[in-house]
């Protein structure tokens, strides 16, 4: 059987998103699965470098993570930081207007949110209690020119990303730094939201826990009953233990 890659979404898979605390326990148990386990994996997320950075500290499943909706690769080994193709350096300046109109609307508009912290190459804007990524989608594209950004909405949070630039081509970049071919290889991912379609739509092999939205499902080849860690843990030892 050729070499199994499996890339792992983070929020709404292994914590129930931005504000929930993780399992810790159930964390170390993936992990232990992982490292007995022949296969490679590779978080694939839109959180930012510094949080990927800080949950190695608490557990660590490989050495590369796909962060930022695709944008960046991280090599913890060598503590370096690989742009995608897609990043130039147009693209990442008007990455950094956006992000400073929003930082100066965030409470003007019609809908509030927060943006999260520490994002290098896209953006996310959390939405307030009692509303949604869509409502900030609304409110978002009538104010604000987004040509040549593509937006991701999961849960209360909103995905701005460079056109071009998703978890999918993330996981090219990472095969091509490292000198891998997909012909060659089992690709998996598990995942959970729209965010998460391009790859899992893509791989050899796809699954999602119990919480993933419809869409999610029908096109999974396994469907936990379980949810987010702990559909994680079930796919794990289903298939890749």
């Amino acid at each position: 059987m050729p070499d199994t890659i499996l890339f792992l979404d983070i929020d709404g898979c292994l914590t129930r998103g931005k504000f929930a605390r993780y399992d810790l326990a159930a964390l170390q148990t993936l992990e232990q699965l992982v490292q007995q386990s022949p296969t490679e994996v590779v978080l694939c997320t839109g959180r930012s470098l510094s949080y990927i950075e800080a949950l190695a500290q608490i557990v660590r499943f490989g050495r590369y993570a796909i962060t930022d909706q695709g944008a960046l690769l991280y090599d913890y080994l060598n503590d370096d930081v690989i742009p995608a193709p897609q990043m130039t350096p147009a693209v990442r300046e008007r990455t950094q207007q956006m992000s400073q109109y929003l930082a100066a609307h965030k409470n003007s508009l019609d809908v509030h949110w927060e943006m999260s912290h520490g994002k290098e190459a896209c953006l996310s804007l959390v939405a307030e209690k009692g509303k949604t990524a869509e409502d900030v989608y609304t409110v978002v594209t009538a104010n604000l020119n987004t040509d040549g950004f593509d937006l991701h909405c999961s849960g209360r949070a909103l995905d701005i990303a460079p056109h071009g630039v998703n978890k999918w081509t993330g996981v090219q970049h990472f095969l091509h730094h490292t000198g891998r071919e997909a012909a060659s290889l089992r690709l998996a991912a598990i995942g959970d939201s729209q965010g998460d379609l391009p790859i899992l739509s893509r791989v050899n092999f796809a699954a999602c826990p119990a919480n993933a939205v419809d869409v999610i499902k029908d096109l999974c080849h396994y469907v936990s009953p379980e949810a987010e860690i702990y559909g994680v843990l079930d796919i794990y030892r289903r298939h890749f233990a």
